[in-house]
């Protein structure tokens, strides 16, 4: 409650600094250009997200009047892209945004190369992206197109959606049946074929074990893809949240696990954003927007100048009583 009227706030301050109304937008679709460089998020030369978690900023609408974007117009940025790569041995990662739409947009490569000297070394990769809206845009509605989460193949590939809250942090822990954190950092799907489902409030787990057969053995052979490899429409309803909850943005963590035997060769996988479609106000604020810590500071340097105003508008009626 406090973030939505810090953010009514913020769109008062914005159209003092700016003169631009708050905006209302609804089933926007972004990453869906049918050719490079019909909006902001197909360019021809796009950033790319390596391991360093550095963002990349991109301004998708107009802020006056709500359009999506071809191209860049100097106004504020409504999205941010980071992305985090680890490769274990033989691994390759990493995370860029594409401007072809064959493979998707956003784009999770993770991969073994050359041969294992035993069986199912159990060596994993990781791809950690996450898509954050800015201050300036309040996120009511969100759909994800996914694709390739959970594919078959002679490397395990499993993967973790989370739907991010206002603050950018998940809206709950991640719960399922025998999901535990692993050695290695990534999380570790207990006895049988896996899982695939909400995992708690704001959390789903594409982890099918059926990707993958005869592991253990000299050759491990590619399995059935996932139920869930494809998430068309992932969405509030996926994952349990109520409608017209504040969105701050979505992170996917695509894990690959070497279960190769000695026979197999090399495998490479690639999950995607294939676009996204949201809904809610788009509101210019000024340059500087204080945090939730700031803005308790400047309520309590408001309550001690109102405070102070009180005491001295009684001081005054006081000496004038006196002077009677």
């Amino acid at each position: 409650m406090l973030k939505n009227y810090i953010f009514i706030f913020q769109c008062f301050l914005g159209y003092l600094a700016n003169a631009t109304n708050p905006t209302p937008i609804s089933n926007i679709q972004f990453l869906s250009g049918a050719t490079v460089g019909t909006e902001v998020l197909n360019l021809a030369s796009p950033g790319q997200l390596l391991s360093s978690n550095t963002p990349f900023s991109y301004n998708i609408l107009n802020d006056a009047t709500a359009v999506k974007l071809v191209i860049d117009n100097g106004d504020l940025s409504e999205v941010i892209l980071r992305g985090i790569s680890s490769n274990g041995a033989l691994g390759n990662a990493s995370i860029t945004l594409s401007p072809t739409s064959a493979s998707g947009r956003v784009r999770l490569d993770h991969g073994f190369t050359g041969t294992v000297g035993i069986n199912n070394p159990g060596t994993v990769n990781s791809n950690i992206m996450t898509l954050l809206f800015t201050n300036n845009l309040q996120v009511t509605d969100a759909i994800f197109n996914l694709s390739s989460l959970n594919t078959g193949g002679i490397t395990w590939e499993y993967s973790v959606i989370q739907l991010l809250d206002a603050t950018g942090n998940p809206f709950s822990a991640i719960t399922s049946p025998g999901w535990t954190l692993g050695a290695n950092g990534q999380y570790n799907v207990g006895p049988g074929a896996g899982f695939s489902g909400m995992a708690g409030v704001g959390n789903y787990i594409s982890a099918s074990k059926l990707t993958v057969t005869n592991v253990g053995t000299n050759t491990v052979v590619s399995g059935v893809s996932g139920p869930n490899d494809n998430l068309s429409s992932f969405g509030y309803s996926t994952v349990g949240l109520p409608p017209g909850t504040i969105v701050g943005g979505i992170r996917i963590t695509t894990y690959l696990e070497d279960v190769r035997g000695i026979s197999n060769g090399s495998s490479n996988f690639t999950s995607s954003i294939l676009d996204f479609t949201i809904s809610g106000i788009l509101c210019p604020t000024i340059a500087a927007v204080p945090t939730l810590s700031e803005w308790g500071f400047i309520i309590f340097v408001m309550m001690l100048i109102s405070s102070s105003s009180i005491k001295m508008m009684h001081r005054k009626r006081f000496q004038q009583f006196s002077s009677l």
